[in-house]
């Protein structure tokens, strides 16, 4: 797999690599992948030691706001990870407020280690 050739250079460079697969025959589940890596995501955040993830949960909390009950709802790694009751909220508005909530974890998890390594890559 093509992406697979990118798990030296992340790792190498004390990163995390998450990854989801795509499978072409189910158009029905269109981003499968990205729910897969994002499943990854969560369960390596939940590996860290709690003194180190207690600062990301707080951040991740903070940058999604009122779309933490959407992640939990959606994901249970982060149901575990923020403790946050499930709200799917508005189902008509769902998909845009998963894609913003996706891109502040991944850029609140990013900006945590560039603020002092709180959580080891």
């Amino acid at each position: 797999m093509l992406a697979d050739e990118l798990r030296p250079v992340v790792t190498g460079g004390d990163g995390w690599f998450v990854v989801g697969k795509f499978d072409q025959y189910r158009r029905d589940l269109e981003f499968d992948a990205v729910y897969q890596a994002f499943r990854a995501l969560g369960r390596l955040l939940l590996a860290e030691p709690e003194d180190e993830l207690a600062e990301v949960r707080g951040r991740i909390l903070e940058a999604v706001g009122p779309n933490a009950g959407l992640l939990t709802a959606v994901l249970p790694e982060f149901a575990a990870l923020l403790g946050v009751p499930p709200d799917p909220g508005d189902p008509l508005t769902a998909q845009v407020r998963a894609r913003r909530a996706g891109v502040e974890v991944l850029r609140t998890v990013r900006l945590a280690e560039k603020a002092g390594g709180v959580v080891r890559r």
